[in-house]
């Protein structure tokens, strides 16, 4: 379908200004009739579906702005990705996205981590993770890394409630 309008645009055979002229008005008629509801869906749909994304927001605890590496917030909010959660030889891999209530940085305003678990509510893997400028993790990332280390979590943290909350999710699955 697409084909069609560009065909009719490269049939305009005038002078060069009225060519320009038909060829404009065949493409803003395109736009504005057949491809106006096209256009609509395609800017809802692309971003809403591209990364497949399911942010369930959890609990905080204690700690919220904890970030484990670096401290970017002094208050957060959490959410755990449960399309992201797979298991694969004995871990837990899952997305976490730490949204800031109140940044310390300006420009940092939320983070997306990919987190490794064994579900032992004592530690969790921070794979990488991607730095964002604006909230909900939303546009391109400031900055991505690829620490792969090893956060301690206690009962009660915000680390602890997000691997308990999508480990209590897994164990659901199984039964």
């Amino acid at each position: 379908m697409i084909f069609l309008p560009v065909l009719n645009i490269v049939s305009c055979r005038f002078s060069p200004r009225d060519s320009v002229n038909c060829c404009w008005n065949r493409l803003r008629s395109f736009l504005y009739k057949d491809g106006l509801l096209a256009a609509l869906f395609l800017c809802w749909v692309l971003p809403n579906s591209a990364n497949g994304s399911e942010w369930v927001e959890v609990e905080v605890g204690n700690d919220s702005g904890d970030t484990h590496l670096w401290p970017y917030f002094y208050t957060a909010t959490r959410f755990v990705d449960i399309n992201s959660i797979k298991k694969k030889d004995g871990f837990i891999f899952y997305s976490e996205l730490i949204d800031s209530s109140e940044p310390i940085s300006p420009n940092v305003k939320s983070l997306i981590v990919n987190k490794k678990s064994l579900c032992n509510g004592k530690t969790v893997v921070w794979r990488r993770f991607a730095i964002f400028r604006t909230p909900m993790g939303q546009g391109k990332p400031i900055m991505k890394l690829n620490p792969n280390e090893t956060e301690s979590i206690s009962i009660g943290s915000a680390g602890f409630l997000s691997d308990n909350f999508v480990c209590n999710l897994v164990r659901k699955s199984v039964k």
